[in-house]
């Protein structure tokens, strides 16, 4: 699942809304909502724009020479968060 805003902030405001029981009045939970999408947007943003994912792959080819696959020892690669 890509990262989404709307859902990271969706998902912090109800932690917060259910914490205050029924407290909280319909017109504040949807200001509440609205304001936790906009900061998880651009902590979405943030990390989609300056994240950088290094990573290794092992294992082994699906071919090789007779008696089984090739290792594969390392093969780095890099790559962006979406």
């Amino acid at each position: 699942m890509a990262l989404s805003g709307t859902v990271l902030g969706n998902a912090i405001a109800e932690t917060i809304i259910s914490s205050y029981g029924s407290s909280m009045t319909d017109a504040e939970k949807v200001i509440l909502r609205a304001r936790w999408r906009t900061i998880a947007g651009a902590i979405v943003t943030h990390i989609t724009t300056n994240a950088v994912v290094n990573t290794t792959v092992t294992g082994a080819t699906d071919t090789g020479p007779d008696g089984g696959p090739l290792p594969i020892t390392s093969q780095p690669g890099v790559g962006t968060v979406t």
